[in-house]
């Protein structure tokens, strides 16, 4: 496996951890409740309206190191965007309850496709800046994925 098919599994999963729960859409004008979103990388180009994008989970590579020449290990951070405008911060609450569905799920189910392996390394924060109704958390996740084998003549193997 590698980085560019670990985003892919990941969302993979992330997305079948999350089935069934359903979050506020922003401007809707009948409170309709909707599933996440999941983007690889960013969010979509801003030609489309930002706020159509929520509620998301978008999973990018933030850094990776090579310890031997057939493994590799990949930081992957999980941005979780909600909104909600309740008063009581329940947007805050859901991305929460997001965070801790995904750590059960990654340290009680720790193989990806069979071609990565979560290294119980596991850390989040919320986001700084939090401008009500939209509340963001970051998780960090680390990943230990073989090394595809190249050869002088061929792509990828």
């Amino acid at each position: 496996m590698n980085e560019l098919e670990l985003i892919d599994a990941l969302i993979e999963r992330i997305a079948s951890v999350n089935e069934g729960f359903q979050y506020k859409k922003p401007n809707s004008k009948t409170d309709e409740l909707i599933g996440l979103n999941y983007f690889d990388f960013d969010l979509p180009a801003k030609r489309s309206v930002p706020l159509d994008s929520f509620p998301y989970i978008i999973a990018r590579m933030t850094d990776g190191k090579a310890q031997s020449r057939d493994d590799h290990i990949v930081s992957i951070t999980m941005i979780v965007g909600i909104y909600d405008d309740d008063l009581n911060h329940q947007g805050s609450k859901d991305a929460m309850l997001i965070m801790m569905r995904l750590r059960q799920d990654f340290f009680n189910n720790p193989i990806i496709k069979n071609g990565a392996v979560f290294d119980k390394s596991f850390e989040w924060d919320v986001i700084d800046d939090q401008p009500y109704p939209y509340f963001k958390l970051a998780i960090t996740t680390g990943w230990n994925i073989s090394a595809p084998q190249w050869s002088q003549h061929s792509e990828m193997t």
